[in-house]
């Protein structure tokens, strides 16, 4: 058994070049793909630390596997695949919210493919899927210092490469004609109907004021002008830090999502977050009291330590 970051690396372009050998629209090729990808995050996790890919067990016999102190005799067991999506996720910048799906809807149709009598690739068109695939495998690479053609080779990276810049072309041409749309439609309303759209915007500074206490975070419309909400998934962790008397942890979020409650304008994915020129990443900040943090029973500490008075008489 082996986790290190070039044995893993090297076995994803095993996969990928099973994959070329099959028709772009064989349920095999996206099985491959799929397998190739997994075997990818993990080594970019594995480039991070290899302790990332041991399963948490009470004896640590993974871990210590994984930091090369046992052998593999006790057959040491790694983190499933959705885990590692979920890392990367956390640990690598580039590997948003967008890509994490794309990798987990293709893990699951592999799975329904090995695992059951469907056919997960065979309702899954190509399409769908093969510019995120191609950018996944972009991202995971250059984490740990590699590229499209170390992965795949000078041919295949070209095509990916140009794969890429045309889905991102298709997105940003696709949000541009939507806010073209929803302005037009906002103009409308706000030259007939200006009374509403003021009750509008009077009611959505309402909710914006209530959200940014929720993880939310404000910013201008793209379309009308006005105050609307980005926001994305928070991560279970974040920086921790000591300021006067309260603990403050920051947590960044990359948002994923976007919506004005005047001019209707959604978004709903990072790449069309970044066609319309809006904010991607923010920071929520806590302030939490040391009692709270570490959830410190005060009643309970004062009757076990009783308080009581001195002098120096």
């Amino acid at each position: 058994m082996n986790w290190s970051k070039d044995a893993l690396f090297s076995k994803a372009k095993i996969y990928f070049e099973k994959a070329e050998t099959e028709d772009k629209d064989s349920v095999f090729f996206g099985i491959y793909c799929a397998l190739g990808m997994e075997l990818v995050a993990r080594a970019a996790l594995a480039y991070i630390s290899p302790t990332l890919l041991a399963e948490p067990d009470n004896d640590h016999k993974n871990l210590l596997y994984a930091l090369e102190l046992k052998d593999a005799n006790g057959k040491p067991k790694s983190i499933m695949t959705n885990k590692v999506i979920a890392l990367c996720g956390e640990l690598i910048p580039h590997f948003d919210v967008d890509l994490q799906k794309v990798a987990t809807s293709m893990t699951i149709r592999r799975n329904e493919d090995l695992h059951t009598g469907g056919g997960g690739f065979a309702e899954y068109n190509i399409d769908n899927w093969q510019a995120d695939f191609y950018k996944s495998c972009q991202v995971l690479s250059e984490s740990m210092g590699e590229s499209l053609d170390t992965l795949f080779g000078k041919e295949i990276a070209q095509m990916a490469t140009e794969i890429i810049q045309q889905d991102s072309e298709k997105v940003k041409k696709a949000v541009l004609d939507n806010i073209s749309a929803r302005k037009k439609t906002y103009n409308e309303d706000l030259r007939n109907s200006p009374d509403e759209v003021a009750k509008t915007i009077e009611q959505s500074m309402k909710t914006i004021a209530e959200k940014t206490h929720r993880g939310y975070h404000r910013v201008k419309c793209p379309c009308c002008g006005n105050d609307a909400l980005i926001y994305g998934k928070e991560p279970m962790y974040g920086r921790e830090a000591i300021e006067n008397e309260d603990v403050v942890i920051r947590k960044d979020i990359t948002a994923s999502h976007f919506h004005c409650d005047v001019c209707k304008l959604h978004l709903s994915s990072y790449a069309e977050l970044k066609s319309a020129e809006l904010p991607l990443h923010y920071t929520n900040t806590y302030y939490i009291s040391p009692t709270e943090y570490f959830d410190i029973d005060i009643d309970a500490l004062m009757e076990a330590y009783p308080y009581e008075e001195y002098s120096n008489d």
